[in-house]
């Protein structure tokens, strides 16, 4: 639970809100292993030890903005790998399909060479 509470909010300025989950955290722990005794008491040099041990410390997991932002990265590409469907890889269509936008172009072609011949 603290992992992945610093794995979102360990952001550089943030190093106290952190430290505080951190801490409020062990003390509800503690809290939980104290009452699963009656006989004996956990002390605080026993569970800090134990905090110790089992939570990570408190540190800045994320990087800056400006440096964060600032990496180059490759132009990821889409690519179809898939040999069923030749249209997606660009080869031959599965279907010649009319559409309605090809139908449109070709209506504005057709009046557009009237309108040259009327002139």
């Amino acid at each position: 639970m603290v992992r992945g509470h610093q794995a979102y909010y360990a952001v550089p300025g943030n190093n106290r809100a952190v430290n505080a989950f951190r801490t409020q955290a062990a003390r509800h722990w503690h809290h939980a292993l104290q009452r699963r005794s009656q006989k004996s008491q956990l002390p605080w040099t026993r569970m800090n030890r134990i905090v110790t041990r089992w939570l990570p410390p408190t540190r800045t997991l994320h990087p800056f903005p400006e440096v964060r932002f600032a990496a180059k990265l490759p132009k990821a590409r889409a690519q179809c790998g898939s040999p069923a469907r030749w249209d997606l890889r660009g080869g031959p269509p599965a279907r010649a399909v009319p559409t309605a936008t090809q139908f449109c172009y070709a209506r504005a072609e057709e009046t557009q060479g009237l309108e040259l011949l009327t002139e």
